[in-house]
């Protein structure tokens, strides 16, 4: 079996009892955001809407059948969910069906129906390179975890629930060779002004949203300090980016930059770099930008300014830019100056979880024409 080949298609299938070892993805879910099948041929494609195809089949939306009793071990990532091949053809020779990865969350449930919680009970993750577990779609329940020795051992996005599990960070059975590979193969590694920085293991990472950990165990997180080449490489067993265990009820949890400050804010604690805020935001986001080239991307350049004068720009030392803002729904106008020197038109969403109150003003410069959606 070729690495990252034992992904499947849809959930409308049962997985029971497997045990993959890769040296990619063991699980991967690359499933289209919407095809065009044609039953009599059992033949489906990716929708190519330039030929007036219309979609019929939406595998990111199916129903979760039966998953369960499943390892995966010794690969880059256990279980994943971040991305399907339905972007652009790549021109591939050996596969002409071939065509880009483009983001691709599971949503778990069709337009027309009432949404249902998929569960993954009695996956096993471990030595896995990068991660055990990451997922990026709507709520799953995982249910009698279990992890051991991988980069991180849960990394997810959006509402989670892992219940009744163990996490453990160095086992008994991992050996200093296996450390010292799975550090120098990780992508838990960035490059900061010329010096390499080699990032901790963690037992549980989660960002863009709550989650959920009910009766869950942590374990080999050893409390003394574990350096190498000057780095602190002890495992942790939380991380949350942007913010901290530290909430107050009805507030927010946000990184600690002028665009994002309010006198309804405070700081967060010492060394989080965060704000907590009693205000409501939104999310300024240019969905899937695509460069003149053809090639979708997350990095879109621009500048933001506030009313107030503050700003936020693409190169600001310790806030990685990309395709999202925050917006303070209240009191505050923005001016966004795209860079559209290597970007096409972009698609631009603006979500807020509160569609009672008004939408704040905002300004686009240096882009002859935008798309912009409204959700809630």
């Amino acid at each position: 079996m070729e690495d990252n080949k034992y992904y499947y298609f849809y959930f409308f299938n049962t997985f029971h009892d497997s045990r993959i070892l890769r040296q990619g993805t063991g699980f991967w879910n690359a499933f289209d955001r919407q095809m065009t099948c044609v039953q009599e041929k059992n033949e489906c494609r990716v929708t190519d809407k330039s030929k007036g195809e219309k979609a019929n089949f939406y595998p990111s939306r199916m129903k979760t059948i039966s998953f369960k009793n499943n390892t995966a071990y010794s690969g880059v990532v256990g279980f994943s969910w971040d991305g399907a091949p339905s972007g652009k053809k790549t021109n591939n020779p050996n596969n002409e069906h071939d065509r880009e990865t483009i983001s691709s969350h599971y949503f778990g449930y069709k337009t027309n129906e009432a949404k249902f919680t998929p569960e993954f009970p009695n996956l096993t993750a471990f030595k896995n390179i990068n991660a055990g577990v990451y997922y990026r779609g709507t709520t799953a329940v995982f249910d009698n975890f279990k992890a051991a020795d991988n980069g991180v051992s849960i990394f997810v996005a959006y509402n989670q629930k892992f219940t009744n599990s163990l996490i453990v960070g160095h086992s008994d059975f991992i050996t200093e060779d296996e450390k010292l590979y799975q550090m120098k193969k990780t992508n838990w590694k960035h490059s900061h002004r010329g010096v390499l920085h080699y990032k901790k293991m963690k037992g549980f990472v989660t960002y863009d949203g709550p989650a959920h950990l009910i009766n869950v165990h942590f374990a080999g997180f050893p409390e003394e300090k574990i350096f190498d080449h000057g780095f602190d490489l002890t495992p942790a067993a939380i991380h949350l980016f942007g913010g901290s265990i530290y909430g107050k009820a009805n507030h927010l949890i946000v990184p600690n930059h002028p665009i994002l400050r309010d006198p309804r804010c405070e700081e967060g604690p010492m060394q989080s770099n965060t704000l907590i805020c009693n205000y409501d935001l939104g999310v300024l986001w240019f969905r899937i930008p695509i460069t003149k080239e053809g090639k979708t991307t997350t990095k879109v350049d621009f500048i933001a300014t506030r009313s107030d004068g503050a700003e936020y720009g693409p190169l600001e030392e310790g806030f990685r830019h990309n395709s999202k803002l925050g917006i303070i729904i209240d009191n505050h106008q923005y001016t966004v100056e795209l860079d559209r020197s290597n970007l096409k038109v972009p698609k631009v969403l603006f979500e807020h979880q509160r569609p009672h109150l008004f939408s704040p003003v905002i300004k686009f410069t240096n882009t002859r024409a935008c798309r912009v959606k409204i959700q809630n």
